[in-house]
């Protein structure tokens, strides 16, 4: 009822019809509480990016650790790096090969001289 009375003392303050005024201060209320749930939303929004952040960070770690294990087990599995043995002399081929007919015979004309 107080407030009914304050109603229309601001009605005819400035001079408008109650229901009027009613429907302005309802309208306030309903953009003051999609404000306060657009806000609500937003900090849930929030949250849920730093968690994301948090996740996408971790897997990076995981994949970086995987990645540089894996590499390193490739690279220690090689033969090549435990083999103490000598490597093999390269020699000059003894005999032409296909299609090095012409320079095979110059270079042997060329050393028997």
């Amino acid at each position: 009822m107080h407030s009914e009375t304050r109603l229309s003392q601001l009605a005819q303050l400035r001079g408008m019809h109650p229901d009027v005024i009613r429907r302005m201060i309802d309208n306030v209320a309903f953009i003051a509480d999609h404000f306060r749930a657009q806000k609500k939303e937003q900090k849930i929004s929030e949250e849920w990016s730093y968690v994301a952040m948090i996740i996408d960070r971790l897997l990076l770690i995981i994949f970086t650790i995987g990645n540089l294990i894996g590499t390193f087990i490739i690279i220690f599995s090689s033969p090549v790096i435990f083999d103490t043995r000598e490597p093999l002399k390269i020699m000059p081929p003894t005999k032409p090969l296909s299609g090095d007919t012409f320079e095979y015979g110059l270079n042997s004309n060329i050393t028997s001289f």
